[in-house]
């Protein structure tokens, strides 16, 4: 999680959480592990 900044955090979060309402749940475990 070295080089995030707080906003680009936020934004992946945001994205996620899109991706789950989407019931897209398969996006989930990949931007995790890229965290």
């Amino acid at each position: 999680m070295g080089g995030i900044l707080p906003d680009e955090k936020d934004e992946i979060l945001m994205m996620i959480d899109t991706a789950i309402r989407r019931g897209e749940s398969s996006l989930k475990p990949e931007f995790l592990r890229g965290l």
